[in-house]
């Protein structure tokens, strides 16, 4: 998801940064996909990335293929929704990241705090 895009064309918008917002089912685990190309090509043969994002309720992975070349584009938060709480607040996570769409990359989130990343840039 593209938060305050101004982006009128395919090309403008390949250049703005992601916030992933993870809902969780009701058995707490959510997936996406997310895939990438040059957006004019008839045929980009493997010049693409086909990346799958989980949750498992602890611990966020994106994995894939990475070989579309993003640029600086980066995955600037992730977001991960939680429902309400007792006192009527809706609870939600935010992880501050600046990852990279060219590797895989993971963290785990325990206890509610941030607990391991992997693959930061």
């Amino acid at each position: 998801m593209r938060l305050d895009s101004e982006a009128k064309t395919t090309t403008g918008v390949r250049k703005q940064n992601f916030t992933l917002i993870v809902a969780p089912s009701h058995d707490g685990k959510a997936k996406g996909w997310l895939y990438m190309d040059d957006g004019e090509s008839a045929d980009v043969g493997d010049r693409k990335s086909e990346i799958e994002f989980t949750w498992d309720g602890k611990r966020f992975e994106m994995a894939g293929t990475f070989v579309y070349d993003a640029g600086d584009v980066v995955i600037v938060t992730v977001v991960v929704l939680g429902g309400w709480d007792s006192n009527a607040t809706y609870k939600a996570r935010t992880i501050v990241g600046g990852w990279k769409l060219d590797r895989a990359f993971c963290f785990s989130n325990v206890r509610g705090q941030l607990d391991r990343v992997w693959g930061k840039h």
